[in-house]
């Protein structure tokens, strides 16, 4: 912003002003001027202690530069006074046209401001933050440019770092919105909070199989391109192959703001918010000329384009694929009217160089004219007749001299060492005001530099006065008028550094009245009006200046005590009608230490700390368990979309995860067999679901070899329950025959012969009841196998969910460490602070879900350890089983033995009656304890086959291999009666049978091949 220069005070006018204004006036008037210099002094002071200050001539020589600057480039005054601006600038910038521009530019008096980079002592980069800012003297005209700026190397070095750790780990959660998770972000030049949370990332996703490499470095490399183009200077479009505009970046969206309205003369449906997606044949009269000439276009191509009253130059490039084929367009704007008006003017400038020497020709200035060899070639008249007479005493030293003949000669004449003169002259870059003794006489010279357009030195005009008689009331007024420009020429650069900042700054005086309001922190608050009308209805953002501060306060009594004992920068953040802002105030002191007023800078974090309060809440959802809220994406674009975007993939992947999981291990421990994980998922999802439906195969292969082999059981139980009691019957028979025999000799050989049949019979039905008891056991000693499987298997699926409860400890754990390492980094952590803590939300509900899980397969592994003790009971009672009936065998066939000796001798025939007596009440006892074995047995099998039947099995596994059914025993009934008695003979002693081998059955193998290793 250039300022408006002062119309520059005579002696004459002074000594008016003075003799018409009364005394009382003038001191109350100069009071109020020097609390007024008081007042810019102090802020002066103010900024050069906040900032780097350093001054330059127009052709870039430093002039000179405060502590603050020389710290920063590691220089010390004495190095770089008198050296040009070029010395901070990398040698390939300094031979730019864009750099011999940017001086010209300040030269002209144009104001410059932003961020760059510079080359401090020793080739150290630095990045600053700074405004260059012309100075005019009274006429206008710059003299110097003075810089103020900000070192943000560090700023620069962390964003980058902070950016690409960014850009890296958006590209991770990108390719986890498909379940990759096998992307790790780079550990290489980070470290400090930024590597923590990174190596954060990394740990969580730690064991995760990998995925497409090469797209996600191209994804990556596309998002580094947009966002380059997001913040260069240069105005970037781009349009497809049907000429649609796909793409403009920040620079160019400003740049057609600004011209809109221009825009609108000649295309009315111009919008300068909604280019993307418009055509480019808008902004041309002829469209088919234009598609005809980009269609031919091999090579860059620049134009002209002019559009209300606006010329704008377009570089066009054209964009093809590898194979060729044409793409689209990338266009460079840059809008030319400012430029074409300035070079009007020069035009100008030169159609009235001639009428200006007239003009010289009859001023009452004198004038001098001299070319660069400091030869004079122009004196107008009246420097002419201000030479004739003080020609006699020029003479006194410059013997020489000769008033009619001044020019031709050169300017050496008048200095007694030339070469300083010369030395002095070759640099100056703007008006230089010096005096001359000639004679007695002493003389004012202003001199001015004459350059051509590139800078090259034509010249030099000065401008005479003879200042012999009023010298010493010049010099005091001089001296005063001096001060007071330097005082305003101050006060102008801060105001004009202050007006073209893009921070919001508010200045306030003592009274808390409102001073000072940059345009930045009006626009913010004419935007955000009708928000603040709702908490404080008389506010209005056009009517601040000049008002109290108190407006934006309900208690006004607070702030006033806390801005009064402010003796530092306070921070805060106030929140007003559903607006956050965030205050950063300071006082203004004077070089004296008095209080002058307080300065504010404000920033609007209402749209940062909404989207920062909707991640928390539906993040907070999910660790609750709700995982159906998502992060809406509308009005949310770069970061945060893409933030939003992969937090709402993790959710829906998660989600989806675990309720198939829940689902199945609900069925599961309700005794339900035929639930599987149908979805398609990838990495740890994937392993989860493939672990699942095996542990359920599994358990529906075990359930069903259980199931089969407690109906043999059953079939074998009720056999031995039969035989034992037609055996039963049989023995009851054998002891009436013995009563029968005991009354009637007569009958004692047929008894006997009958005895021994019976007694053989009862010896096949023990044997047989043997093998099907060895069998039964055997068939219980393979179910005892098979539930310790069952429950080793379910002890595995324990020890698998306890490392995921580990592995999600160890997650939040380490999203504890980077929640605080984000907090020592301050504002530039938040953003990670709020992303840990949400990923530390997560571990503690995944953790939560694996106890859930293993509280799941714990109740299962206590129903299988009942099942296993039940079977481990029924083959305890098996082996009794067992061994009752060999004892039975062994009986029956000493019944046998028995019966053969009774037929050797009638004299045995009381002491056998009596022995087989005895032997048969002990048959009877046993039989009575075999058959309460058996039906024991039978209750086992009866509750095992009751616990197995609670699990529901598909088809298929309910046809595995079947029990092969035993021959059921013969009954009483079917066997036939005794014949009648038969003589008596001995009977032959009959041979103890051999035990038969048990047979297996085909549920008894075991399929060790169907497990595989968890």
């Amino acid at each position: 912003m250039k300022a408006k220069p002062k119309a520059k005070s005579t002696p004459s006018a002074a000594k008016s002003r003075r003799a018409a204004a009364p005394k009382k006036q003038a001191a109350p008037a100069a009071a109020g001027a020097a609390r007024e210099i008081a007042d810019l002094r102090g802020q002066i002071a103010a900024i050069s202690k906040a900032q780097a200050v350093i001054e330059f001539s127009l052709d870039g020589r430093i002039l000179n530069a405060n502590d603050n600057f020389l710290q920063a480039v590691g220089y010390s005054l004495e190095e770089i006074r008198g050296q040009h601006h070029s010395m901070f600038v990398d040698a390939a910038h300094r031979q730019t046209a864009e750099y011999r521009l940017f001086w010209e530019k300040l030269g002209r008096g144009e104001y410059d401001a932003g961020q760059y980079r510079r080359i401090g002592n020793g080739g150290r980069e630095i990045w600053i933050q700074a405004s260059y800012n012309p100075i005019f003297d009274a006429k206008g005209k710059p003299f110097k440019v003075v810089k103020y700026a900000t070192d943000i190397t560090a700023q620069v070095h962390a964003a980058q770092s902070l950016h690409s750790a960014i850009e890296q780990t958006q590209s991770v959660l990108s390719a986890a919105r498909q379940g990759d998770l096998s992307q790790r972000v780079p550990m290489e030049d980070k470290s400090g909070q930024v590597g923590s949370l990174c190596q954060s990332v990394n740990l969580m996703l730690d064991g995760i199989a990998a995925a497409r490499s090469a797209e996600l470095v191209k994804a990556q490399e596309t998002t580094r391109v947009k966002q380059g183009l997001d913040v260069v200077v240069t105005n970037v479009m781009i349009a497809d192959a049907d000429l649609n505009v796909v793409y403009v970046n920040d620079s160019i969206k400003t740049m057609l703001q600004a011209a809109e309205a221009d825009i609108k003369k000649d295309v009315p449906a111009f919008n300068a918010a909604s280019v993307v997606g418009t055509n480019i044949d808008l902004f041309h009269k002829n469209p088919a000329y234009q598609r005809g000439l980009l269609a031919r276009m091999t090579s860059t191509h620049k134009a002209s384009l002019v559009l209300g009253g606006r010329t704008f130059s377009l570089i066009l490039n054209p964009i093809n694929d590898e194979q060729g084929k044409r793409l689209g367009y990338v266009v460079e704007w840059k809008d030319l009217t400012v430029e074409l008006a300035a070079q009007e003017r020069e035009q100008r400038l030169a159609a009235e160089t001639s009428r200006v020497k007239q003009g010289l020709d009859v001023v009452v200035t004198n004038v001098m004219i001299a070319d660069a060899d400091l030869n004079v070639v122009y004196v107008n008249h009246s420097i002419k007749e201000m030479l004739q007479v003080a020609e006699a005493d020029i003479k006194k030293d410059v013997p020489a001299f000769n008033a009619r003949s001044v020019v031709g000669t050169n300017i050496d004449l008048f200095h007694k060492n030339p070469a300083y003169q010369r030395g002095l002259l070759a640099k100056m870059t703007h008006t230089h005001k010096a005096s001359l003794v000639l004679g007695g006489r002493t003389f004012s010279l202003i001199l001015n530099p004459i350059n051509d357009e590139q800078g090259k030195r034509l010249g030099y005009v000065v401008e005479w006065k003879d200042m012999t008689l009023e010298l010493e009331a010049q010099k005091r007024e001089q001296e005063r008028l001096e001060a007071e420009r330097k005082l305003a020429n101050e006060n102008l650069r801060i105001k004009n550094a202050l007006d073209n900042v893009s921070g919001n700054v508010m200045i306030a005086n003592n009274d808390r009245e409102i001073v000072y309001m940059n345009a930045a922190v009006g626009e913010m608050l004419v935007k955000a009006e009708s928000e603040l009308r709702k908490a404080l209805p008389h506010f209005d953002a056009r009517k601040l200046m000049g008002a109290s501060i108190d407006v934006f306060h309900k208690n006004p009594a607070h702030q006033q005590g806390m801005l009064s004992n402010l003796r530092s920068s306070y921070r805060t953040e106030i929140k007003v009608s559903g607006l956050t802002f965030g205050l950063i105030a300071s006082p203004i002191v004077n070089d004296k230490g008095e209080r002058l007023g307080t300065v504010v800078e404000w920033r609007n974090r209402t749209a940062e700390v909404a989207v920062e309060n909707e991640v928390s809440d539906i993040v907070g959802a999910a660790a609750n368990g709700d995982f159906t809220r998502r992060v809406a994406l509308e009005g949310k674009d770069g970061f945060f979309k893409m933030l939003a975007e992969n937090i709402n993939q993790l959710l829906q992947t998660n989600e989806a995860g675990l309720n198939e999981v829940v689902r199945v291990l609900g069925a599961l421990a309700k005794g339900d067999l035929t639930e599987k994980i149908t979805a398609e998922y990838k990495g740890t999802f994937g392993q989860m679901k493939d672990d699942a439906n095996k542990t359920v195969e599994q358990l529906t292969a075990i359930v069903s070899q259980i199931k089969n082999a407690t109906d043999t059981i059953n079939t074998a139980s009720r056999e031995i329950t039969a035989g034992n009691t037609d055996l039963s019957a049989r023995t009851e028979q054998q002891a009436a025959s013995l009563e029968e025999t005991a009354s009637s000799m007569e009958e004692l050989t047929s008894t006997v012969k009958q005895n021994a049949e019976n007694a053989k019979q009862a010896n096949q039905l023990a044997i047989g009841a043997s093998d099907i008891a060895v069998k039964g056991g055997q068939v219980v000693s393979e179910v005892v196998t098979t539930m310790a499987a069952i429950n080793e298997s379910s002890k595995k699926i324990v020890d698998i969910i306890s490392v995921i409860d580990g592995i999600a400890f160890q997650t939040n754990i380490l999203a504890l460490n980077a929640a605080v390492e984000a907090a020592r980094a301050g504002e530039q952590g938040r953003g990670f602070a709020v992303v840990a803590a949400e990923v530390r939300s997560l571990a503690q509900r995944s953790a939560g879900a694996a106890k859930e899980i293993k509280s799941l397969i714990g109740d299962s592994v206590e129903k299988v350890g009942n099942g296993s003790k039940l079977v481990e009971q029924a083959g305890k009672t098996m082996d009794e089983i067992v061994t009752s009936v060999k004892r039975v065998t062994d009986i029956m066939s000493e019944i046998t033995a028995a019966s053969q000796e009774q037929s050797q001798g009638i004299e045995q025939v009381n002491q056998t009656i009596t022995q087989m007596d005895e032997v048969t009440q002990q048959n009877a006892a046993l039989v009575e304890e075999a058959t309460a074995a058996a039906r024991s047995l039978e209750e086992q099998a009866g509750g095992l086959q009751s616990s197995v039947s609670r699990f529901r099995l598909d088809e298929q596994a309910a046809g595995f291999a079947a029990i092969a059914p035993a021959a059921p025993a013969r009954s009483a009934a079917a066997r036939p009666a005794p014949a009648a008695r038969p003589a008596v003979r001995p009977a032959a002693p009959a041979r103890r049978p051999a035990t038969a081998p048990a047979r297996g059955t085909g549920s008894g193998e075991r399929h060790d091949e169907q497990w595989t290793e968890f």
